[in-house]
């Protein structure tokens, strides 16, 4: 499935109007294609490649686990309606069946200088994703909100994520005002979830950190230990995809040497 969509314990929502469903709606499924998000998920990327021309069928959309609140109260038609009202990242086609972005994906320049690790939130229950987005909406535009989580079955939520900021100076501001401790710039308490005083840093500064404490030298990305990871490389659409181009590279030279 996509991003972040592991099982938490259920908890009674009020129902959406039809409004504020179909905003949510655009939200999320623009969220779900776009350059921040795209290139990472590998279910969503590999249903775009299926199509020729990147279609994806809503109906598909429809049944992730972030959109059910929405679906409780849209009709498949509510739903197309929803999206012909992205403006630049989203097409719908004219049956109203199928989605896909308008334009081709492009790596998102500084994406990780622009990322802070945050941990210190509660074990995972349902509605927790979208809390950690509203959260953290206050101290800025918000491209993501990822979840961390172990790499073994039940892929259990580690209480910390990695939050992209859209904006530099956002994302340092924030980082500053985590670290206040003078009762004038942040009432003593830093930034603060729920009562419970989060532990922040950048997410470069806590890669770094993570790769001393393996052993891993950032220069030449070798380890004293052990270079294997249970749970491998993260996907990456862009990695693939130039991997397919080097491949259909070689594959041309070879056929041309064999004339």
């Amino acid at each position: 499935m996509t991003q972040d969509e592991g099982a938490g314990a259920s908890a009674t929502r009020a129902p959406m109007s039809i409004d504020e469903a179909k905003s949510a709606v655009l939200k999320q499924v623009e969220f779900y294609f776009a350059d921040a998000n795209l290139p990472f998920d590998k279910f969503l990327f590999t249903l775009t490649r299926k199509d020729p021309e990147g279609w994806v069928p809503i109906d598909t959309i429809a049944s992730f686990k972030r959109m059910k609140p929405m679906r409780e109260v849209l009709s498949s038609q509510d739903i197309a309606e929803a999206l012909r009202g992205s403006t630049s990242l989203l097409e719908v086609d004219s049956d109203g069946k199928r989605v896909r972005r308008k334009a081709e994906m492009k790596p998102v320049p500084d994406a990780h200088a622009r990322s802070i690790y945050a941990k210190g939130f509660p074990d995972e229950f349902d509605g927790l994703q979208e809390e950690l987005e509203s959260f953290f909406a206050q101290f800025g535009k918000i491209n993501g909100v990822r979840m961390r989580r172990e790499n073994e079955k039940p892929r259990k939520f580690k209480n910390s994520v990695f939050v992209e900021f859209a904006d530099a100076a956002e994302m340092r501001a924030f980082l500053e005002k985590a670290k206040a401790t003078e009762p004038q710039e942040d009432g003593g308490h830093g930034i603060e979830y729920k009562g419970a005083k989060l532990v922040t840093m950048s997410k470069p500064a806590y890669v770094e950190m993570k790769m001393k404490e393996k052993g891993i030298d950032p220069n030449n990305n070798s380890s004293s230990k052990s270079s294997s990871s249970k749970g491998g490389r993260k996907f990456n659409a862009f990695r693939e995809m130039e991997r397919e181009r080097r491949a259909y590279t070689w594959t041309g030279c070879f056929e041309e040497l064999t004339l």
